[in-house]
């Protein structure tokens, strides 16, 4: 029946028989999917949903913090600290040490974002002049300028406690200052220092910039024939010093 006839007999009253009434499903199946292709973008929307977009390529890991020097501590009296594996140690510290003729020292650098893939290194850097004064007229008898560093068995290079600490110690001074020439009064060695720490990673080797100055000076006078220390105008402390003969 067709749907012009079907709808006269909806006019008139008369309820068309079941088998008029044509599905929209049975319209589908008999002509076959009819799909309807709006633009958006380029897509067939009525074929079917787009493909989903492609997930986003994870971040890179950000590169690990660089090792570096957060701070020097200086220490001059007592003994060097219990976690300073040095071979030398552990020494007494502060003037007249060592051999008696010596001044001595030790420096703990904390070391920031240490790993176990990175190594350490102190380096030194030295000015020093030794003088005399003999019949009361002051001399230069040595001297010079340079690294200071021809091993490390003053050094504790493995960082160790809470804060990852390394150590260097130093004792500058006379180990056998003999005894005093004819007319030799005063036996003097000033020197100053500067030390640095050598890191070793997978980039490389690099010199922190964050460095340490110190200065020590050694004063012997003739007593009965013998030198012993001035302790009063001895000293081992903090800071560069200019070397400037004589005293």
């Amino acid at each position: 029946m067709t749907p012009k006839l079907v709808e006269r007999m909806a006019k008139s009253g008369r309820p068309p028989p079941a088998a008029a009434i044509v599905a929209p499903s049975a319209v589908r199946s008999a002509f076959g999917p009819r799909p309807i292709a709006l633009e958006a973008g380029g897509a067939n929307i009525g074929a079917g949903p787009s493909a989903p977009a492609p997930a986003p390529s994870p971040a890179p890991s950000p590169a690990p913090p660089t090792a570096r020097v957060a701070s020097w501590d200086f220490r001059n009296s007592g003994a060097t600290d219990p976690d300073n594996c040095c071979p030398h140690c552990p020494i007494a510290l502060g003037v007249g040490v060592g051999t008696g003729f010596q001044n001595g020292m030790e420096l703990a650098a904390t070391i920031a974002n240490h790993r176990g893939t990175v190594f350490y290194d102190i380096k030194r850097q030295m000015q020093f002049d030794v003088c005399s004064r003999t019949n009361g007229v002051w001399s230069v008898i040595a001297g010079g300028s340079g690294p200071d560093d021809s091993h490390n068995d003053d050094e504790c290079l493995t960082p160790s406690g809470a804060s990852d600490v390394i150590y260097v110690e130093d004792r500058p001074g006379f180990v056998n200052p003999g005894t005093p020439n004819p007319g030799e009064t005063d036996l003097v060695v000033k020197a100053t220092f500067t030390e640095s720490v050598e890191i070793t990673d997978v980039m490389g080797t690099r010199t922190d910039p964050t460095t340490f100055d110190w200065h020590s000076i050694t004063w012997l006078t003739d007593t009965g024939g013998a030198w012993t220390v001035d302790a009063a105008q001895s000293e081992i402390e903090p800071g560069s010093m200019t070397i400037a003969p004589p005293p």
